[in-house]
C-alpha cells in the first residue's frame, strides 16, 4: 500500500515547530536552530539540520536568512542536499500582509551526480474581519521532504502548487478552515486538492486551549502511475483533538491526534488511519526557549500496514 503519514494538508497537522517572536515590539533579531528526522516504510529516511537568522527591522517589515543540510536515504538510493533560503514579510495595511521566498536546493544523487532545483513562495494575506482571513499562496519546490521522486530523465521532480484558504472563528469556542489547492508536477501530472474543518474549543470556555472537531480532505491525480503517491479521488473523513497546556512558569505541553478512515478509486476495502504529536516547550530565559516534538502515523487495510515517525529538536534565542 503506497501511502503517506499525513492523511490530512500536511500544514494542519502540527508538523513544524514554529518559532515564537517578540510581540508588540519594532525591532527584534533571532536566531533559530532545528534538527527534524524523518523516517517511513517505503523505504525512505530523511535527516535535516536548519540554521535561520530572522530580523524585524521596522514595526512592518520582517525578513530571514536560512540555510539546511539534508540527509536522504530512500529504498537502496543516498541523497545529501544543501538549501538556501531567504524570506521577507511587509504588512502593507493593518488588514494585508504579503511574504516573499527566494531559494535554491543542490540535492547530490546516487553515482555522484547533482541537481539544483529554485524554491519560490508568494503568500497574500488578508485579515478581512476580526474574526476571519483569507490567503492566496503560489510555492514552487521539489519532492524529496516526505519522498523522492525522479522522472524518466533521471531529474527529481518538481511542483508548483497554487492554494487559496480561509479561517474563520464565528465565537470564542469555534473554528473553521477551508482549503482548496491546485498542483502542478513537471512529470506532467496535476492533481487537486480539498480540506475543511470544523473545531469546538472544549475548555477553559473564555479561552480554549483543548478542541475537538472533524475533518476530511479530498484527493485526486490525473496520472496515478506515478513514481510519487499520486491517488485517483482520495477521500479521507476523521475526528482530531488537539491543544496546548502550561505545565509551569517555563514549561507547556503541545499535541495533537486524528483519527480517521480514507478510500480511493480502485482500492479493496477502506484503510484506517492514524496519527499523533507531542511536543514540549521548555523556556530557559526571557529570549530564548528549547522544544521538543514527536510525530507518528500509520495505515492499515487487509493485513497490509504502513507507518512513519518523526522527531524535531529545536532552540530560538532572541536579541
Amino acid at each position: 500500500m503506497k501511502t503517506t503519514l499525513y492523511t490530512v494538508p500536511a500544514s494542519l497537522l502540527l508538523l513544524g515547530i514554529s518559532h515564537d517572536v517578540l510581540a508588540n515590539a519594532d525591532s527584534w533579531e533571532e536566531i533559530a536552530g532545528d534538527f527534524d528526522h524523518y523516517s517511513n516504510t517505503n523505504p525512505y529516511q530523511r535527516n535535516t539540520v536548519k540554521m535561520t537568522y530572522q530580523r524585524q527591522a521596522t514595526s512592518t517589515t520582517q525578513y530571514a536568512v536560512s540555510g539546511a543540510s539534508h540527509r536522504i536515504h530512500h529504498k537502496n538510493a543516498r541523497y545529501s542536499g544543501q538549501e538556501v533560503n531567504g524570506k521577507i514579510r511587509h504588512q502593507i495595511s493593518p488588514q494585508v500582509t504579503l511574504e516573499g521566498q527566494l531559494g535554491a536546493v543542490k540535492l547530490n544523487k546516487p553515482q555522484g551526480r547533482s541537481e539544483t532545483i529554485p524554491t519560490h513562495k508568494v503568500r497574500a494575506e488578508w485579515q478581512a474581519r476580526h474574526n476571519v482571513s483569507l490567503a492566496l499562496q503560489h510555492q514552487g519546490d521539489a519532492l524529496f521532504r516526505e519522498e523522492i521522486a525522479v522522472d524518466s530523465g533521471n531529474k527529481v521532480i518538481r511542483t508548483q502548487a497554487t492554494s487559496a484558504e480561509v479561517f474563520a472563528r464565528p465565537t470564542k469556542r469555534t473554528n473553521v478552515s477551508g482549503r482548496l489547492q491546485h498542483k502542478r508536477y513537471s512529470d506532467g501530472n496535476h492533481s487537486r486538492d480539498a480540506y475543511v474543518s470544523g473545531f469546538y474549543g472544549v475548555t477553559p470556555a473564555q479561552d480554549p486551549r483543548l478542541w475537538a472537531g472533524v475533518e476530511a480532505w479530498h484527493l485526486d491525480h490525473d496520472r496515478t502511475e506515478a513514481a510519487y503517491w499520486s491517488p485517483k479521488n482520495y477521500r479521507y473523513a476523521g475526528v482530531k483533538v488537539y491543544g496546548d497546556t502550561p505545565i509551569s512558569k517555563n514549561v507547556s505541553l503541545t499535541g495533537s491526534l486524528s483519527k480517521g478512515r480514507s478510500k480511493e478509486a480502485g482500492s479493496n476495502g477502506s484503510i484506517s488511519a492514524f496519527s499523533a504529536t507531542v511536543g514540549a516547550k521548555f523556556k530557559v530565559n526571557s529570549n530564548a526557549d528549547i522544544r521538543l516534538e514527536a510525530r507518528h502515523g500509520d495505515s492499515y487495510r487487509s493485513g497490509d500496514r504502513w507507518e512513519g515517525n518523526g522527531v524535531m529538536l529545536s532552540f530560538n534565542h532572541r536579541f
